[in-house]
């Protein structure tokens, strides 16, 4: 038998890992906690696609439990009201046929310390206390779920943080071990720390660091501690999915998030873009990443800078990339910096040019193939500056006894300005080609 249990923080906003995890893992037995959800049929609802059948103690907003199981299993719930009496926080049923109680529960928080709160959560752990000492002499135990309290100091990356937390105050710790001491085993305890955290702080992305704390157990009885045969925190239902994100935007925290947005390095929209697709909150699955609109050198409301690597102009196919450093930077959608990643969507995001942008010049690099001789240079030269083009700089070199090779930056308004002044180039008796190059800027 698979016994799973789950802080979920909101049943609607896991769906899809809760999903994932029901079709990978294959609980007998899945305990939930932190439902957030007031609707006990649209929880059982969820649950019955997986085969699985559900008993939910809810409230509107807050707090929520169940325990769904395979069809097959034959089990008897028993209301520990007393445990439900403010808040949904206990489901309790009971597998005869293996004389177990399996106990889930959402522990009080109890912050802050000075206030009811905390005196509230002292109550309930003495209540849960009292009921399984009256179950343990009839049946073993299995209790699990959120119990919000750090046993031991080693239980938390940085015990100082929690100094005042009533998650590690003594009267939380003595409760605890009250439970402990109702021959009951913690039988994560063995495992080594950095493996066993089960809460990380995701404001700071403490997840990435392995810096969390243990706050989520299963309490044994020996019996059924004998019978384990492998344990395992499966963290890849977490943090992992809020890493791929933060990676995609190009951040290494939502600290850093925040202020990057703050700051005008990154645009919500595009931040919100990379959020719906990683928590695959659509509803239409066959929707493709939105493509943003570049008006007046922004994104969105964010100043974009331009690739010089390639030189785009307006009218060119073009890529965003969200740059950690610069921001959004526009590139050619033919630029050979980006071709290697452009494969990564999360990076590069598909972009074009609004039609209501205003005209502004840009630098464009085109290479010419020419006869040579005396005053070449002055009549391809003169072709330019008749058009009203601007001629920024030019190179020339050899391109065999009777070639010169010219390379010139020039300033465009648009592609159909180059495509025209190009065409007039190309016209010229003495001139063999002319391209425009992209990412091989001129030799001086």
């Amino acid at each position: 038998m698979r016994v799973i249990s789950w802080n979920v923080n909101s049943l609607r906003a896991r769906e899809p890992l809760l999903e994932k995890l029901v079709l990978t893992e294959k609980p007998d037995i899945l305990c939930l906690q932190e439902l957030k959800i007031f609707d006990k049929d649209y929880v059982e609802s969820f649950f019955n696609k997986f085969s699985l059948k559900t008993l939910s103690e809810t409230q509107k907003s807050y707090n929520g439990v169940c325990i769904s199981c395979k069809e097959d299993i034959n089990l008897k719930e028993i209301p520990l009201k007393k445990l439900n009496l403010i808040q949904a926080r206990n489901n309790t049923i009971i597998l005869e046929d293996l004389k177990l109680v399996i106990i889930n529960c959402y522990f009080p928080n109890g912050n802050p310390i000075d206030t009811e709160k905390f005196i509230n959560k002292i109550e309930w752990m003495k209540t849960l206390f009292k009921e399984i000492k009256s179950l343990k002499d009839d049946y073993e135990i299995l209790l699990t779920g959120d119990f919000n309290v750090i046993p031991d100091d080693e239980d938390a990356y940085d015990i100082k943080k929690y100094k005042n937390d009533a998650l590690a105050q003594p009267q939380s710790r003595k409760e605890f071990n009250k439970l402990i001491n109702l021959d009951l085993i913690d039988v994560f305890k063995t495992i080594p720390k950095k493996q066993s955290y089960t809460f990380f702080d995701y404001k700071t992305y403490k997840f990435g660091k392995d810096e969390g704390i243990r706050i989520d157990f299963f309490l044994l009885s020996p019996f059924i501690k004998s019978k384990i045969l492998k344990l395992k925190v499966l963290k890849e239902y977490r943090g992992n999915i809020l890493k791929k994100i933060l990676k995609r935007v190009g951040v290494k925290s939502l600290n850093q998030l925040l202020t990057d947005i703050g700051l005008g390095r990154k645009t919500s929209t595009i931040v919100a873009e990379r959020f719906y697709d990683g928590l695959q909150i659509r509803k239409d699955k066959t929707n493709v990443s939105k493509s943003f609109e570049l008006k007046n050198n922004k994104i969105d409301g964010l100043t974009v800078t331009y690739a010089r690597c390639c030189m785009p102009i307006e009218g060119d196919s073009i890529v965003a990339h969200l740059d950690t450093e610069r921001g959004i930077v526009i590139h050619h959608a033919k630029c050979q910096e980006v071709a290697p990643f452009k494969q990564d969507k999360d990076r590069y995001i598909p972009s074009f040019w609004s039609k209501n942008t205003r005209k502004q010049i840009r630098s464009c690099h085109i290479k010419v193939l020419s006869e040579s001789g005396p005053g070449v240079l002055a009549d391809i030269a003169s072709t330019f500056t008749k058009s009203d083009i601007n001629i920024i700089s030019v190179v020339s070199k050899s391109a065999g006894s009777k070639l010169t090779e010219f390379s010139f930056d020039i300033e465009i308004y648009n592609l159909e300005e180059l495509k025209k002044i190009m065409q007039k180039v190309r016209a010229m008796k003495i001139v063999s080609s002319c391209v425009r190059e992209i990412n091989e800027s001129k030799k001086k």
